[in-house]
């Protein structure tokens, strides 16, 4: 009988992107967005067999899941913006040289982070009119102003995200540059 023990298996590959302070810190996306997602889940669930079993469906359903979306995309927002997830047309890359694909990104970049600053200072004005005269969801009485302040500091954190990106798109470009 041979008493060698089988080759060990080879180690996985390391992933491609900072695994530092930055991805800890999407967590708070993260984390936040699956538990909506989760009751989503579960609150549908909940719905449909009261609706179908009890006659008898659980109140204020729309009205919750309409908010669970409200956190599921935004909080997704700046994720798929830093892991660059989102659709884009790129069968033009290959007939433009890389620097000029590099400077586009990079103006792109500064583009949707304007656009989310304003999404975000409209949102920040919405917040406060709705908080002014108290605006809630009909059936179950939920303040809406909460949730609109957090579309706005979403878009905020999406557009520094998209700052960020933008400047390692020229920051690359000018490493280009130099060489």
């Amino acid at each position: 009988m041979n008493s060698a023990s089988p080759p060990e298996a080879p180690l996985p590959a390391q992933p491609d992107h900072d695994t530092g302070v930055i991805d800890r810190w999407e967590y708070l996306f993260v984390v936040p967005a699956a538990a909506a997602l989760l009751g989503l889940v579960g609150l549908t669930f909940v719905d449909v067999v009261g609706r179908y079993l009890f006659d008898h469906p659980l109140r204020g359903t729309t009205e919750l899941v309409e908010l669970a979306m409200v956190v599921i995309i935004f909080m997704g927002l700046p994720l798929v913006t830093r892991h660059r997830e989102h659709l884009a047309l790129d069968f033009l890359d290959k007939l433009v040289p890389p620097r000029v694909v590099l400077f586009i990104e990079g103006l792109m970049g500064l583009l949707m982070a304007a656009c989310l600053l304003w999404l975000a200072w409209l949102m920040a004005g919405k917040a406060l009119d709705v908080a002014s005269i108290g605006d809630s969801t009909m059936v179950l009485s939920i303040a809406l102003a909460p949730f609109i302040w957090f579309i706005a500091l979403a878009a905020a954190i999406d557009a520094l995200v998209n700052i960020a990106m933008a400047i390692d798109q020229f920051s690359a470009l000018r490493r280009k540059a130099v060489r």
